[in-house]
């Protein structure tokens, strides 16, 4: 009665794989931005998720306050900013466990679909 969802289901299954590391694409770009301030609460260090935590790749454009300004890399960021040097080590180390936390979350829902699917044969 139900094989008419197998076909459904296995193509969820195979989306849930990240073969082409856009995940990693996703993180690393958009850190900074608003829409991951969730996550940055979660893996960064106490009390740095929306300050040290927060460089944007490549040093961006502005300050956090909108001002325009040029920065040539990550290091002046964090310099200028928050007179700081170890902002890009703790921004990497939190991607890197939501990185982490990521795609284990997408290789277990992965294993259950690919149970499910086996299930259903």
């Amino acid at each position: 009665v139900m094989v008419w969802i197998l076909p459904l289901q296995i193509f969820l299954v195979i989306s849930l794989f990240d073969y082409h590391q856009v995940t990693g694409v996703w993180v690393r770009h958009w850190w900074s931005l608003p829409s991951m301030a969730y996550f940055r609460g979660l893996f960064c260090a106490p009390g740095t998720a929306n300050t040290l935590c927060n460089v944007p790749v490549g040093g961006g454009n502005f300050f956090p306050n909108g001002t325009e300004f040029n920065f040539s890399n990550e290091s002046m960021w964090c310099d200028l900013v928050y007179n700081a040097t170890n902002c890009t080590e703790i921004r990497d180390e939190a991607q890197q466990d939501m990185l982490f936390f990521s795609y284990l979350f997408y290789n277990t829902n992965g294993g259950w679909g690919l149970l499910l699917v086996i299930l259903l044969l």
